[in-house]
């Protein structure tokens, strides 16, 4: 599952913590008239997935489900929720960590509040709180692997598969697209190139895109790509959400 640990680590690097400078909001980006806002009294049921290449041959994808259910404010709408289920499927060797992943819960991500455009209010979150019991995991799983004489690569890979796991649900909880509910139908894109340690750079390019419901006004359907790249390799992540009526 491994590859150049240097490019690995640049790689982890370039990705973490600078998406929200690159890619503008709905808004921002004019993209045209956001419509009249009508979603149910009732429940709906949020998806988040999450697929993200670890090397040419494995990947990890993870799934959230949440109930929630909008509550009218003067302005716009209350975002309340609670999660309903949890998935995550990689490579064997991870399974401890992936298996405390899926028993975790975001306790930061609800309630928020969006306007009446439906764009996400900035700071309108909770305080995201960390995983202490990801964070534990990780440190038991990286001596576990030590203790069995696993190689360097492997510790490496490992230790960086429990970062980027921490990193989704720190940026779930705290970092929502602000357009998420109010998706642009064109796609957004974006690029920058990153200068790295040891005179290297590399590249970052997103796009996003959605769908609206014709009922609701509110998102229907997201994706979210996101594509770095370190000379000749790139790692890929892709984030998708849906948004539709609660099933009984």
């Amino acid at each position: 599952m491994s590859f150049d640990p240097a490019r690995r680590d640049a790689l982890a690097l370039l990705g973490a913590g600078i998406l929200g400078t690159l890619l503008p909001t709905r808004a921002r980006a004019g993209a045209g008239e956001i419509g009249h806002l009508a979603p149910p009294a009732g429940p709906m049921r949020l998806d988040y997935r999450v697929r993200k290449s670890l090397t040419a041959d494995a990947a990890i994808a993870t799934e959230r489900n949440f109930e929630i259910r909008f509550v009218p404010l003067t302005q716009g709408f209350r975002v309340e929720g609670r999660q309903i289920s949890s998935a995550i499927d990689g490579p064997p060797e991870l399974a401890p960590l992936a298996e405390v992943w899926r028993k975790t819960t975001l306790p930061g991500l609800f309630p928020f509040a969006i306007d009446a455009s439906g764009l996400v209010v900035a700071g309108s979150g909770s305080a995201s709180a960390p995983e202490p019991e990801l964070g534990n995991a990780i440190d038991i799983a990286l001596a576990m692997l030590r203790d069995g004489g696993s190689s360097e690569a492997q510790i490496a890979d490992t230790r960086a598969f429990g970062q980027w796991l921490q990193r989704v649900a720190d940026e779930l909880g705290s970092d929502l697209p602000r357009d998420l509910f109010a998706p642009p139908a064109t796609p957004q894109q974006s690029s920058r190139t990153i200068a790295l340690p040891g005179g290297t750079t590399g590249t970052i390019e997103i796009s996003f895109q959605g769908t609206l419901s014709p009922v609701t006004g509110l998102m229907r359907e997201a994706r979210r790509e996101i594509v770095t790249r370190v000379e000749d390799t790139a790692q890929s992540t892709v984030e998708a959400w849906s948004l539709a009526l609660s099933q009984p």
